[in-house]
């Protein structure tokens, strides 16, 4: 999928994300070249989760720019500790889905994978402000649940949110489950969002809504109907999740499976042997399951 980078300007600029590893840095200096900006006009680097598609570009752009590298302080492990990074987040699934051997076989390719990443200049936290001068800024809305530390940048006089993955609808067309980590967390933050002035919602895909296509972009009623959607379909996952697994020996693929054939069929979620990558629906089940305490 591709990623959006925001670019936020004052007399110091911010951008929003900076994009995967090996490619970030280079498609946003050329982006701001179209605006007569160079990447050393950069001063901040505002990560709204530490995911290596959102933060990848982090080290990329601030060898070209020095801009100061900020992501909330419960997202900072994804750039300081790979192993710890894969051990608590991204290995426990895969364990459960695949077995001990390819925990192994596939932790040791995680961690080749990985990029060198910048060094953290401000751990962010909830109600922090950005300051770009010129009656600028950006407030840290702390909204968890895709990740730990994910947060909204809130432009509150303009009723503008930057979420990132935040608020992650029904995720995109390919028919996959959200990514959700921790449900209670997440449906707690979508509440706080239905009960924020937002105007404007500026996503970092181009995720869909129940009855709205994928659009990184929502605007007024239809952006509260999104945080709704996006709110309505983790407690039906949820809900779905605890029925299918109470009393079940089913292994997690299964429960997967079962989950999103008892949910609506307007949610156009597909069995994971129809998905080109079956890992983002398994790891939310997974995330669902241990929240529930099913694991």
């Amino acid at each position: 999928m591709d990623v959006n980078v925001y670019l936020i300007r004052g007399k110091r600029n911010a951008i929003i994300d900076s994009g995967p590893p090996g490619l970030g840095g280079e498609a946003v200096a050329a982006a701001l070249e179209v605006l007569d900006l160079s990447i050393s006009d950069v001063d901040f680097i505002l990560n709204t989760h530490g995911h290596l598609d959102h933060a990848g570009g982090n080290a990329d752009i601030k060898a070209l720019s020095n801009a100061q590298v900020c992501i909330h302080n419960d997202d900072a492990l994804f750039l300081e500790d790979d192993e710890l990074t894969w051990d608590k987040y991204y290995g426990p699934p895969v364990e459960a889905l695949k077995g001990r051997d390819r925990f192994e076989e596939k932790k040791k390719a995680f961690l080749n994978s990985r990029p060198v990443q910048a060094a953290i200049d401000r751990r962010l936290e909830d109600n922090d402000v950005i300051d770009l001068g010129d009656g600028v800024e950006l407030r840290v809305v702390h909204i968890p649940g895709h990740s730990p530390g994910s947060v909204g940048f809130y432009r509150e006089n303009e009723g503008m949110l930057f979420t990132g993955d935040s608020v992650g609808g029904l995720h995109n067309t390919t028919g996959s489950l959200p990514i959700i980590t921790d449900f209670p967390a997440y449906k707690k933050s979508m509440q706080r969002l239905l009960e924020m002035p937002v105007r404007f919602l500026l996503c970092g895909h181009k995720f869909r809504g129940i009855a709205l296509p994928p659009s990184d972009l929502r605007q007024d009623g239809e952006a509260r109907q999104y945080i709704q959607d996006s709110l309505d379909v983790a407690a039906a996952i949820e809900e779905e999740v605890r029925r299918v697994s109470s009393g079940a020996q089913l292994s997690l693929a299964e429960i997967t499976d079962a989950v999103i054939a008892g949910l609506p069929g307007e949610t156009g979620f597909k069995p994971v042997t129809e998905l080109p990558k079956n890992s983002f629906s398994t790891q939310t089940i997974f995330w669902c399951l241990r929240g529930l305490g099913a694991l």
